[in-house]
C-alpha cells in the first residue's frame, strides 16, 4: 500500500522539490529546526517527498545530517502537499518564535 506505485505524490515529486528549492528553502530550514530535531541547522535542502513526509538534508556545525519530517496524516491526493507544507511552515515559525508572514 505504501509503495511508489500508489503514492499520489510520486508523479509530482520532482516538481515539488524544484519549487521548494527555488522558493522555500528558508521555510524548509525552519521546519527542520522546529520538527526535525536539528535546531542548530544552518541550511536545508529537500531531497524527497512522499505521501508520508519530506526527506531533507541539513547543514549543521557538526556537518551534514539527514532529516525526515513526517506528515501528521498520509497524503491521499497530490494537491494536499501544498496545504500541508504551508501549515507546517506556519507551525514551525510559531514554534521558533518567529513572526508569521
Amino acid at each position: 500500500m505504501s509503495d511508489a506505485i500508489d503514492d499520489p505524490v510520486a508523479p509530482i515529486e520532482e516538481r515539488i522539490i524544484r519549487h521548494m528549492r527555488s522558493e522555500h528553502l528558508t521555510d524548509l530550514l525552519h521546519m527542520c529546526q522546529a520538527f526535525g530535531g536539528v535546531p542548530e541547522a544552518t541550511s536545508a535542502d529537500m531531497a524527497g517527498v512522499d505521501r508520508f513526509g519530506v526527506d531533507a538534508v541539513v547543514q549543521t556545525p557538526d556537518g551534514e545530517k539527514q532529516v525526515r519530517l513526517a506528515f501528521d496524516d498520509p497524503i491521499t491526493e497530490g494537491g494536499q502537499v501544498r496545504e500541508v507544507l504551508t501549515a507546517m511552515t506556519h507551525a514551525a515559525r510559531a514554534a521558533l518564535g518567529l513572526a508569521d508572514r
